[in-house]
């Protein structure tokens, strides 16, 4: 076994060399192991495998903080555009319910506006037709008004027995019953 790894190390080396002397110094030193026991070499190897064992271990802790730090950046990325996004949808609502009742106000002003306009007109129209309305529950109203204030004969010749309406009226105000 011994003699197939010197040859197979002094082949790489040739080969080495031929590219890169410096190179093959370097990679391959046979002075390094030469003089060694199989003790030495033996000790070697383990230090040289415990030592990759420790450099994995590191590696993959580092790989692993590494990929945890990214995580954490990206989160916070997403996080921001959660709240970006629910912003963006509180001020959507918000300019919606502005917008409703403007739109709402709007309408409110336009039935009132409609309602006056009505009003004008039927007045104006009342005004120049120069007719007085009458028989009104206003003007019924006044009446009863205007003959409260008369003093109170009760007797068969009065108009209240030929006037239902304002019998009721009167005695609704005086809260007596008129048979």
């Amino acid at each position: 076994g011994d003699v197939y790894k010197r040859q197979r190390l002094e082949r790489t080396f040739e080969v080495l060399s031929q590219v890169s002397p410096y190179l093959a110094k370097e990679v391959i030193s046979s002075k390094k192991t030469e003089g060694m026991t199989a003790k030495s070499l033996a000790a070697m190897h383990i230090q040289k495998v415990y030592r990759g064992h420790v450099a994995r271990k590191l590696f993959a802790k580092l790989l692993f903080e590494y990929y945890q730090k990214l995580e954490q950046e990206e989160l916070a990325v997403q996080m921001q555009q959660v709240e970006e996004g629910l912003r963006a949808i509180q001020t959507k609502n918000l300019e919606e319910q502005i917008e409703d009742k403007d739109f709402n106000e709007r309408q409110r002003r336009i039935r009132r506006n409609a309602a006056a306009i009505t009003i004008q007109r039927k007045f104006r129209m009342h005004l120049k037709s120069g007719k007085r309305v009458t028989g009104t529950k206003i003007d019924k109203y006044q009446k009863y008004k205007e003959a409260l204030k008369q003093p109170l004969i009760l007797d068969e010749s009065d108009s209240a027995e030929s006037d239902p309406e304002f019998e009721k009226y009167v005695s609704k105000a005086a809260g007596v019953s008129i048979k």
